[in-house]
């Protein structure tokens, strides 16, 4: 595998992994309905993280109290984070 894939796949992937990394351990502040706020920045090309982490806020509703809704948000984004720099290292180890 060339070089150059792996240089790409470390920049699209590593980004994914840090706004997950940032999603995990930024504090969050509940709104008057118990929501946590969104993530804060832009995502820019980056969009379907943030659909993702709708849809995980979404299911979180379904699944858990609300005591337990963010620390089961932020294991999430965490685990996400680090199968982003799983997939990462991947390509760096068959380059």
């Amino acid at each position: 595998m060339s070089m150059w894939i792996s240089i790409i796949a470390t920049i699209i992937f590593g980004l994914i992994g840090i706004s997950c990394f940032y999603s995990a351990f930024k504090t969050y502040k509940e709104d008057d309905d118990g929501e946590i706020e969104d993530f804060g920045f832009d995502y820019g090309f980056l969009e379907f993280i943030a659909i993702f982490f709708v849809l995980v806020l979404w299911l979180r509703k379904k699944l858990f109290s609300q005591t337990h809704y963010i620390l089961a948000f932020r294991i999430v984004a965490f685990l996400m984070g680090l199968m982003m720099i799983g997939i990462v290292l991947l390509f760096w180890h068959y380059s």
